[in-house]
């Protein structure tokens, strides 16, 4: 999932989210192409590309997390 630069996410911290039961967070690349494992206190950043692992019912909820919607 990349984080568009409007997304109400940027600037907020993993545990700032409520990411849906059963989803993780296992890396966040940034523009730079740095690659980095997220904790808790990550701040989200426009453009980060995120990998996480989820269940496929929760794959649509977990995007719209992300994105701010």
């Amino acid at each position: 999932v990349k984080i568009p630069p409007e997304a109400t996410t940027v600037g907020k911290t993993i545990k700032e989210l409520s990411l849906p039961p059963e989803s993780t967070l296992s890396l966040i690349i940034r523009k730079e192409h740095k690659p980095i494992i997220p904790k808790a206190n990550t701040i989200l950043q426009a453009e980060d590309q995120i990998i996480a692992v989820t269940t496929p019912e929760l794959e649509e909820t977990l995007r719209a997390t992300l994105r701010g919607a």
